[in-house]
């Protein structure tokens, strides 16, 4: 076993600890966790949560309140999904995707609300919308980043250090953003479980080493957070393929290239949105270089 990716809980991590079998733990899962210690922490998303998933619940439950809603979605011309997200604590992005539906079938929800007389503790008001709407912009990058480390048939394992530095910079809590108070503080509760879990990836050579070989990521100084950490993994990564040479005593055959182009997890667009920040600045480098040389 060359390296084992493994879910972070502890019981996890000692089963692998005692089979002596090198591992990292899983990227998505420590994003998710990150997602998790931010909500737990704020008393107004906890509410909102409790809110969808009573809700949500209800309408899954009652055969009545499922028919209403059906009959509310056709009223405001919604059609296909009509049905509204159910909490699962162990699903990844779970929160983000309820805030997700439960905004797609807003004009539906209203009248629901209307025709089934809750009461104005039960239903969402303008506040909780307004919450929703930030919640999702708030965990979109999350949800983003998951989606694009979850791959089955691709290694991901060399976007780690850039693609937490992006998020990292995402949720920075001197960022402007016009959003509320509540979400501000989400996304500072959010930077700092990110920067807990991922403590020391820049200087670990099973990230910086798999990065470094990527040919995708040649600008290293756009990849890591200072030259000097850059320099670091450079170094480290020309010294342990010359030890591995000569470990194995042996040229490295060229593999044929894949001809194998239909892996796709996501659409191109959505990974635009998150890679935006670091194509601009890559850009903006090479044109700067080129401009230096001639």
């Amino acid at each position: 076993v060359v390296l084992a990716v493994a879910d972070n809980a502890n019981d996890v991590q000692h089963s692998l600890d005692l089979a002596k079998v090198p591992k990292i733990g899983c990227g998505s899962h420590k994003f998710n966790l990150a997602a998790q210690y931010a909500i737990e922490r704020s008393e107004q998303v906890k509410n909102l949560r409790s809110k969808l998933t009573a809700i949500s619940r209800k309408t899954k439950k009652s055969s009545g309140a499922k028919r209403v809603l059906k009959e509310c979605c056709k009223k405001v011309g919604i059609k296909g999904k009509s049905t509204l997200i159910s909490f699962v604590k162990t699903r990844w992005n779970c929160f983000y995707h309820m805030c997700l539906r439960s905004l797609e079938l807003k004009d539906a929800l209203i009248l629901y609300f209307a025709d089934m007389k809750m009461d104005s503790t039960e239903a969402l008001n303008d506040k909780d919308w307004a919450l929703i709407d930030d919640m999702i912009t708030l965990f979109r990058p999350l949800y983003l980043a998951t989606v694009e480390m979850s791959a089955e048939k691709v290694t991901t394992l060399s976007k780690m250090i850039p693609m937490v530095n992006l998020l990292l910079r995402s949720y920075a809590s001197n960022t402007k953003r016009d959003e509320s108070k509540t979400a501000k503080e989400m996304r500072k509760l959010i930077g700092e479980k990110l920067k807990s879990c991922f403590y020391g990836i820049e200087e670990n050579d099973t990230y910086t080493n798999a990065t470094i070989y990527d040919p995708r990521f040649k600008n290293t100084n756009l990849v890591f957070t200072s030259k000097q950490k850059a320099s670091n993994a450079v170094e480290q990564a020309k010294q342990d393929a010359v030890n591995e040479a000569n470990k194995q005593n042996m040229d490295v055959d060229e593999s044929d290239e894949s001809d194998d182009e239909n892996e796709v997890t996501q659409s191109k667009n959505d990974f635009d949105e998150l890679w935006g920040d670091f194509d601009t600045s890559a850009r903006k480098s090479k044109t700067a270089s080129k401009s230096a040389t001639e």
